[in-house]
């Protein structure tokens, strides 16, 4: 199961450019001067007047995006040619267009069997003991 976290941060902006420009955590930054970039953002922020609170936001991905790239990498996928072969080409069609197509599909099929009718009466019977204690 693919796990994705969006997790809001309090450090400074500089951690989180010091974070991007990691040729350890990032393939690479376009056009990207850390010390301008840091200076831009605190006017930014400051033009708007948001100095305080969260200071940006990072995402994590967890296996879902291994997954994908385990099945790139076994359809003959290689970012460095400059044209992919067939076999590479129909892989990340099915990475990006098959997958979600069966979870969707999987998803209302489980909906079908799912019987929430059944089941609200007593849910909200739950809640509104809740609401009244």
């Amino acid at each position: 199961m693919a796990v994705t976290k969006i997790l809001a941060r309090k450090g400074g902006l500089n951690d989180a450019i010091r974070y991007v420009v990691n040729g350890d955590k990032t393939n690479a930054y376009l056009n990207c001067d850390p010390g301008h970039a840091a200076r831009q953002m605190r006017d930014t922020k400051e033009s708007v007047n948001k100095t305080d609170g969260v200071q940006y936001y990072q995402r994590k991905l967890g296996l879902g995006q291994a997954v994908m790239g385990w099945i790139l990498a076994g359809v003959g996928f290689y970012k460095t040619l400059p044209a992919q072969a067939p076999a590479a080409l129909a892989g990340i069609s099915f990475v990006y267009n098959g997958i979600p197509v069966i979870c969707v599909s999987l998803r209302f099929v489980l909906m079908l069997f799912h019987r929430l009718d059944e089941e609200m009466p007593a849910i909200r019977a739950e809640l509104d003991k809740r609401k009244d204690a």
